[in-house]
């Protein structure tokens, strides 16, 4: 089923993610493998949205650090 084809997709993308093995371009296509793969699915969706939110997050504190107010 597209479910079975988009979990290993989705654990991947978690384990990049968790141990950093790649650069956010890598991670997010990786995420977006997973919804590509079962769109109906959505763990898939949860998880992009997640590793997206934390990034932006990071660039928010970032920004913040960087810009004196």
């Amino acid at each position: 089923s597209k479910k079975e084809r988009a979990k290993p997709e989705l654990l991947l993308g978690r384990w990049l993610y968790e141990t950093s093995q790649k650069p956010f371009d890598g991670i997010r296509s990786q995420f977006e493998r997973a919804v590509s793969a079962c769109p109906e699915w959505e763990s898939g969706h949860f998880h992009l949205a997640r590793y997206l939110d934390e990034i932006l997050k990071s660039y928010e504190v970032e920004y913040s650090v960087a810009t004196p107010q």
